[in-house]
C-alpha cells in the first residue's frame, strides 16, 4: 500500500500506520518516524503565472486547457481529455500543443527553457517534468514524435528523452512523472527543448490532441527516506509543485 503527504515542510513526522481486515477488525497500529528535509531546486515553473520564461512556437501555447469532449465518458474524445479535466478545474497553467482542440499537422514545434546552470556537483541532479501525451506511439519512424533536447551554449542539440520514453502505449492519455539524470552536464549552463514534430503527418484526427507538459524541475534527484520503525522506506520528491513523503 501507498500513503502520500503532499506540502509537508522541513521537520520530523510522525504516523501511526493501522491495519483492517475484511471484517473490519483494527489492528493495533504501528507508530513510523520520519526526519523530512526538503529537495532543492535549481529551477521550478509550474506555469500557473504565466510563461514563466519559456518560449514555444508552432503549436505550443501556455495556459489552461479548454475542453472539447461532451460529457459522455464512452466517446474516444472524453477518454483522452479525462486526464486534463482536474486541470481545467483549477485553473491549472500548462504548456501543451494548442490548449483547445487537436494538434497541427505538418507542424515542427518547438518549447524552450531559459538557460538553467547545472551545479557543479550534480551526480543527483536532475530534469523531471510532467508529461501528458494522447497520440499512439508505432515506432521511432512513426509520423508523430515527441522528444526533448539539450543543449549547452545553444548550439547543438542532443536528444536526452526519446519518443520511445514519452509516448508508449503504457503513458497514453495520462500524467506522467519524467525524470532524466543530469550528471554529464555538471557545472554547464544548459538549455531543454520540448520538440512536438509532426511533418510527416498531413492530418489529424480529432482524438489526436498532443502532448502536454507541467511542473518542469531541474534539482535535486528524488531521495529515500527511512522511518525509524519498522523497517518501512519511502521516497521523497517535489512533484507537482509540492514536496511530499509517500511510504
Amino acid at each position: 500500500c501507498e500513503f502520500e503527504d503532499k506540502g509537508i515542510r522541513e521537520g520530523k513526522y510522525t504516523y501511526k500506520v493501522v491495519a483492517f481486515d475484511s471484517l473490519g477488525n483494527e489492528s493495533g497500529g504501528s507508530l513510523i518516524q520520519i526526519d523530512y528535509v526538503p529537495l532543492k531546486n535549481v529551477i521550478y515553473a509550474d506555469f500557473n503565472s504565466g510563461k514563466e520564461a519559456f518560449s514555444g512556437d508552432g503549436d505550443w501555447e501556455c495556459g489552461v486547457p479548454v475542453r472539447t469532449a461532451g460529457s459522455d465518458p464512452y466517446t474516444t474524445l472524453y477518454q483522452k481529455e479525462y486526464g486534463l479535466f482536474e486541470k481545467m478545474k483549477n485553473n491549472d497553467g500548462l504548456w501543451g500543443t494548442q490548449l483547445e482542440g487537436k494538434m497541427t499537422g505538418r507542424t515542427y514545434s518547438a518549447l524552450e527553457s531559459p538557460e538553467i546552470q547545472i551545479p557543479e556537483n550534480a551526480d543527483d541532479s536532475v530534469l523531471e517534468f510532467s508529461s501528458y501525451n494522447t497520440i499512439n506511439f508505432v515506432s521511432l519512424n512513426s509520423n508523430i514524435q515527441f522528444k526533448v533536447e539539450v543543449s549547452v551554449g545553444g548550439n547543438t542539440w542532443t536528444e536526452i528523452v526519446g519518443a520511445d520514453e514519452i509516448m508508449p502505449f503504457s503513458k497514453n492519455s495520462k500524467w506522467v512523472d519524467m525524470e532524466k539524470s543530469l550528471k554529464p552536464y555538471a557545472g554547464q549552463k544548459v538549455k531543454f527543448r520540448f520538440i512536438a514534430d509532426s511533418l510527416k503527418q498531413a492530418l489529424m484526427s480529432k482524438y489526436e490532441l498532443g502532448w502536454y507538459i507541467d511542473n518542469f524541475r531541474v534539482g535535486e534527484k528524488t531521495g529515500v527516506i527511512k522511518a525509524k520503525t519498522g523497517g518501512i522506506t519511502g521516497r521523497v520528491s517535489s512533484g507537482n509543485g509540492q514536496d511530499s513523503a509517500s511510504m
